[in-house]
């Protein structure tokens, strides 16, 4: 989970933007966030990024601007819908807390005392 919510904030932050990490126990659960200081993501875009094989118009990604093909830096759009299910097996949530053109911040909340389902 947190390897695909790192992925695409690497993949959708500049060289020279930054990718934050926090871990936070709250009422019982741990908060990860995961925050870029990317482009954001379209509001318009928004309601369906953790559907499965949705993908935000490719334009977005710094591996195109950086000169790959869009084979070489895209992905299945896959990722966010993986590391929902994942979180969510767990007990938990992801939600993207925030996303503006200063960056997008993604937050999994996990029980902290719970045992993981019986079918991870």
């Amino acid at each position: 989970m947190v390897l695909n919510l790192l992925d695409n904030a690497e993949k959708y932050t500049s060289e020279r933007g930054e990718v934050r990490v926090s871990l936070e126990r709250r009422n019982g659960s741990y908060l990860v966030r995961v925050a870029d200081t990317g482009e954001g993501i379209p509001p318009e875009s928004q309601p369906f990024i953790f559907d499965r094989f949705y993908r935000v118009e490719r334009g977005r990604a710094r591996t195109e601007a950086a000169g790959q093909s869009a084979a070489q830096g895209a992905g299945a759009g896959l990722g966010l819908a993986i590391a929902r299910w994942i979180a969510e097996i767990h007990g938990g949530t992801l939600k993207l807390e925030s996303s503006g053109p200063a960056g997008s911040t993604f937050v999994a909340a996990l029980p902290a005392d719970s045992p993981p389902s019986a079918g991870v």
